[in-house]
């Protein structure tokens, strides 16, 4: 097993502490970086391939293979099938084979690059440093854990990069609401840029605290550690909420009532069956009141606005809705290049550069560009297929299905109550994302990329501790 040296953990929770305040820099036009993330996730990238490959079951760790598992049962297709790793490694593999056969192989091969920096440490060293945390006997933070949360007695590092991610989340919400204030006498199109520098725009800071609501809720009522901690992730929540209302994106406020649904759910003790019908007749009623509402949106002709029930009212107003109209444009071109690319796609961050001459003159709105300079396919689905191809597209799915089937089997075997909210929560934090995903798309940034592949790590981690027969 991979014996870490103690500053790794320490790294990993600097990165915590300040991935929200990265900002680009440019050392020349088209060539920059987030600084402080990704050196410091390359350092961490590099430090983990050092120590792996310099002992003899580097590679098996590497894999994280599962027979580290003491119970597992034997492998088989279907164990193969479910294992998480492999699908993050196999969609690793992809972005590489993508970018060979791109029309623009250098952005395909730098954007490849760039996502293995941010998913390798956010998964992978997660992971072999929890492990290390389980099966150390040694741990120098076994005093921590007895003193707080002993729900956590094998994951307390992961415990620790959640606290210090509420905490930089908290001090970044209250930036964005003193920005807010100052900015609160401008249009609406000033105020989608009060994130700025930490956030290029609204929309992917509203993910982020979207992502860190359900944590933050979690800490605030399950922690019993030192009491100024606990104040803190209280006021954290109040920042935080107010921060992702304030942030006017309505993609973060939908998901937050998607994962508020789920939780809700969750707490129904209810057969398979009946949550089988329960879901087939919402989809019908969701069906047959789409069209009136969409109806009644473009009669009441609401729109942007800084009052957040107009903006939330203008989702309905579809056929008038610049940000609307303009995402689908992006999503039929993001088919279109799908259709000249259908097995492995245009290549990884290539969408940009190429969806300019695949978009129709009726379909074209104010916010439209030919330049490659703005924006993306506005979806973490369409982006996949029209850059990846059909393949990658499956493998994305694949992996985000292994990853919350893996939690929910987590969450059902867990008999502590406290460890049941836990996952719960994580589950809910990466519902917030991948629902958002429907019409943004974020994991191309160090910041969303990181946090929704540490989450993964932790439901993953979660399960296969579930499978263990250790003496507690």
């Amino acid at each position: 097993m991979v014996k870490y040296p103690f500053y790794i953990d320490r790294l990993m929770l600097f990165l915590c502490l300040c991935l929200p305040f990265s900002i680009s820099v440019f050392m020349r036009p088209g060539l920059g970086m987030q600084f402080l993330s990704e050196p410091l996730l390359v350092l961490i990238g590099l430090l983990f391939f050092f120590k792996i490959f310099g002992e003899k079951s580097g590679v098996k760790d590497l894999l994280l293979c599962p027979n580290w598992v003491c119970s597992m049962q034997k492998t088989t297709v279907s164990t193969i099938l479910l294992y998480l790793p492999y699908w993050i490694w196999a969609y690793l593999i992809w972005l590489f084979v993508s970018a060979s056969f791109s029309p623009l192989p250098w952005i395909g091969f730098k954007s490849a690059i760039a996502h293995s920096v941010f998913i390798i440490p956010a998964f992978f060293v997660s992971i072999s440093l929890f492990r290390e945390n389980l099966f150390s006997k040694k741990n120098k933070t076994e005093k921590f854990v007895q003193k707080t949360n002993r729900f956590f007695d094998s994951s307390c590092l992961a415990q620790k990069m959640l606290l210090c991610l509420v905490f930089s989340s908290a001090l970044v919400a209250s930036y964005t609401i003193i920005h807010y204030i100052f900015l609160l006498p401008l249009s609406i199109d000033k105020i989608f840029y009060i994130s700025q520098p930490f956030f290029n725009d609204h929309t992917q800071l509203a993910a982020w605290l979207s992502m860190m609501l359900p944590v933050s809720i979690f800490f605030s009522f399950y922690y019993s550690g030192r009491k100024w901690v606990k104040i803190f992730c209280i006021i954290a929540v109040f920042l935080i909420l107010f921060g992702i209302i304030i942030s006017h994106c309505r993609a973060s406020w939908l998901s937050l009532f998607i994962a508020g649904v789920l939780f809700l759910a969750s707490q129904w003790k209810l057969s398979r069956k009946k949550w089988i019908g329960i879901s087939v007749v919402s989809l019908l009623l969701l069906f047959l009141v789409l069209k009136p509402v969409l109806q009644w949106g473009e009669r009441v002709g609401a729109s942007k606005s800084n009052n957040p029930i107009t903006n939330l009212l203008s989702l309905t107003n579809w056929s008038k809705d610049v940000s609307s109209m303009e995402r689908c444009n992006r999503w039929k071109c993001a088919y279109r290049i799908c259709k000249d690319f259908p097995i492995s796609g245009s290549g990884i961050g290539t969408y940009s550069f190429l969806y300019g001459p695949y978009q129709k003159e009726a379909e074209i709105t104010e916010i439209s560009t030919y330049k490659g300079d703005a924006g993306n396919a506005h979806s973490e689905y369409f982006t996949a297929l029209s850059e990846t191809g059909i393949i990658g597209a499956g493998i994305f799915l694949c992996m985000t299905f292994v990853g919350f089937l893996l939690g929910y089997r987590a969450y059902k075997k867990q008999s502590k109550p406290s460890m049941q909210k836990y996952i719960l929560t994580i589950l809910l934090s990466l519902t917030t994302y991948f629902s958002h995903a429907l019409v943004n798309n974020f994991l191309d940034t160090d910041k969303l990329a990181f946090i929704v592949f540490f989450f993964l790590s932790i439901l993953f981690f979660e399960y296969q501790k579930s499978q263990m027969e250790i003496e507690k």
